[in-house]
């Protein structure tokens, strides 16, 4: 006989139409809970004379099995499921912007089409006049934003032309909000810290919406839960398997 309190790794695997991709992980989840669902019982009850509210028949009707699971891991691979998002891998090449056409506005930030750029020109729409960093606008690099500037050459909504080279960039990117739910495979591969044997969690496929907010300003790290229903695919005989593995 043993307690149970588990270490371990879990991995979503994600289905995207109709087929899963491989799993996400090892994911550092504060918490990992199954519950097979509340029964419901159905009774007959009779009203005859002799066995007047006596039970005739009863039916228990299994509960739904769920799971929860809460992380505080913020990688792309496992941020994608509280977004509800697509997560893709983008690259940004090197090709020179050139009089990529924009407006600028005194004292306000304009964002060029690309980010990490180097050796900028701004010129009026003419063409005619290049305005100087720092003395007609303010350049952010990094952000790839110019901010015309008040006591410069530049007028406020005046249309621009700006050219520039932007640095090499790869990034993952999630568009949000582009699914109602996330369904994938859920494997907790573990140990029981209290008799030292493995634990294995494998569940078929979970259908799960996240909670919890994206707070980007927040002072300590983000958390946030993914719960739903655990399905038995066709071919199982149950949702999910536990193993204790000697």
């Amino acid at each position: 006989m043993s307690g149970l309190i588990c270490a371990g790794n879990v991995y979503l695997n994600r289905k995207v139409s109709g087929a899963f991709g491989g799993f996400h992980g090892p994911i550092n989840a504060t918490k990992f809970s199954i519950s097979v669902g509340k029964s419901t019982t159905i009774e007959r009850t009779s009203y005859m004379r002799d066995s007047y509210g006596q039970t005739l028949d009863s039916v228990v009707i299994p509960g739904g099995s769920t799971l929860t699971i809460e992380t505080d891991d913020a990688a792309a691979d496992v941020l994608q499921y509280m977004l509800l998002g697509t997560l893709t891998d983008i690259t940004g090449n090197t090709t020179a912007i050139v009089d990529e056409a924009i407006t600028g506005y005194l004292g306000k930030w304009t964002k060029l089409s690309r980010r990490n750029v180097g050796t900028v020109t701004v010129k009026n729409s003419a063409g005619a006049t290049t305005y100087v960093n720092g003395t007609d606008y303010t350049l952010d690099a990094v952000a790839g934003m110019i901010k015309p500037l008040a006591s410069g050459a530049m007028t406020d909504a005046q249309s621009l032309k700006v050219s520039f080279t932007p640095a090499a960039m790869t990034a993952r990117q999630i568009i949000a909000a582009t699914s109602t739910e996330v369904r994938a495979m859920v494997r907790l591969d573990g140990t029981n810290l209290a008799n030292q044997k493995k634990v294995e969690v494998l569940c078929h496929e979970a259908v799960l919406i996240p909670s919890g907010e994206l707070d980007l300003a927040g002072q300590k790290f983000l958390t946030f839960g993914l719960s739903g229903t655990l399905i038995t695919p066709t071919g199982e005989s149950g949702p999910l398997i536990y193993r204790e593995i000697d």
